[in-house]
């Protein structure tokens, strides 16, 4: 499943920049931003946007790993909050099942 979302969010990406409502003249990301070219006599050679591509998928790839990261993180905790939640609950117990 995992596979699926990635490849739908880059899909996603892709889509967007193609239907002109993202563009990357001022993407950041981590303090880093895409190569951009202002000059308005400037032209984009094949090389130059296939390597463009493949900097913008290397891009998605790190981000959708770090998503990822950042999602079994958020799981450990989760499970580390119900296990002292549990053990909470059954301290409070007393003998005959009630909370004192």
């Amino acid at each position: 499943m995992q596979g699926l979302i990635d490849e739908l969010f880059e899909t996603i990406i892709h889509k967007l920049i193609e239907e002109n409502y993202i563009t990357f003249e001022n993407y950041f990301l981590d303090g880093t931003k895409m190569e951009a070219d202002a000059n308005k006599y400037s032209f984009v050679w094949k090389k130059a946007t296939s390597k463009f591509e493949a900097k913008l998928k290397e891009k998605i790839q790190e981000t959708l790993k770090h998503i990822h990261e950042i999602i079994k993180l958020e799981d450990q905790e989760n499970q580390l909050e119900i296990k002292t939640d549990t053990e909470t609950s059954e301290q409070r117990l007393t003998g005959n099942g009630q909370y004192t």
